[in-house]
């Protein structure tokens, strides 16, 4: 059990280092619950909030939990996924009706979105903006 915390904690110093690299208008932050044990770089969450992985290693599917659309800054949203918030919907849109994916929740309840994430481990939280976290079942990850 040890072990696997310091792997999270060089796991988020690295992605910290690599989310300071960037020059845009804000960070991306991913909340996920610690009994996921894929490890989650950059690549990995640009690729699931685009679509490109929808399942993990083990073949359950990803639930995209993220902030309600709407309050996020468009360039924000743009710098991170490469894709306008109407390309984006529509992406998923196509993917949930082919039943390839579930359709990510927009959230503008964070504790609502906490309370998912406790609930099922296989979801991500994608917030664009940092919430300081209590639970112990929880990690963050600044990750843009």
């Amino acid at each position: 059990m040890e072990c696997d915390r310091l792997k999270t904690f060089l796991v988020l110093i690295g992605l910290m280092i690599l989310g300071n690299a960037h020059a845009i208008a804000g960070n991306i932050y991913i909340y996920y619950h610690v009994s996921n044990k894929e490890n989650l770089d950059l690549v990995k969450a640009k690729r699931i909030f685009q679509g490109d992985k929808l399942t993990w290693e083990n073949g359950l599917n990803i639930i995209i939990l993220l902030d309600q659309i709407d309050i996020i800054s468009d360039t924000e949203f743009k710098e991170f996924s490469q894709l306008n918030k109407a390309e984006f919907l529509d992406l998923w849109r196509v993917k949930f009706f082919s039943g390839r994916a579930l359709a990510p929740i927009q959230i503008r309840n964070k504790s609502k979105a906490f309370e998912a994430l406790i609930e099922n481990p296989t979801s991500l939280f994608f917030s664009f903006k940092k919430i300081e976290i209590a639970d112990p079942i929880l990690e963050k990850v600044l990750v843009y």
